[in-house]
């Protein structure tokens, strides 16, 4: 038979609690596997700045993209942004190419270079005209 206090709880209960700390709650954890405080606010200070500095070098990546491609990157964490952007660019995805004006821009790649005719009579030019 256990005895209630004034307060309506088991002192039996309490007492075993106070002979075997495992039975409290948390018991399984003991000073000595524990981690100080001090500690552990280094190394969380330590994964901050180490966060802010990934930030900015995917911010400085994302910088070197021409600003139409800038919406195709998509929104990732900074580790895994550097990695997909450092693909990208070399796929050559945000290359841009140059688009030639002038007289040539629609001549195929690979086609003959006009030759020199200054030293050719007309039959002879009209002669390279009919040939292919």
């Amino acid at each position: 038979m256990s005895d209630k206090n004034e307060t309506g709880t088991d002192t039996d209960k309490a007492d075993e609690t106070k002979k075997d700390p495992s039975k409290q709650t948390g018991g399984d954890k003991t000073p000595e596997t524990m981690i100080p405080k001090i500690r552990l606010d280094e190394v969380i200070q330590q994964k901050k700045e180490l966060q802010q500095t990934l930030e900015t070098v995917a911010a400085d990546l994302l910088e070197d993209i021409p600003e139409n491609f800038r919406d195709l990157v998509p929104n990732l964490p900074a580790a895994e942004k550097i990695k997909w952007l450092r693909e990208a660019i070399k796929k050559g995805l945000f290359s841009v190419r140059q688009v030639e004006d002038g007289p040539d821009s629609k001549r195929p790649r690979g086609a003959d270079v006009p030759k020199n005719f200054d030293g050719m009579n007309p039959q002879q030019i009209m002669a390279m005209g009919y040939k292919k």
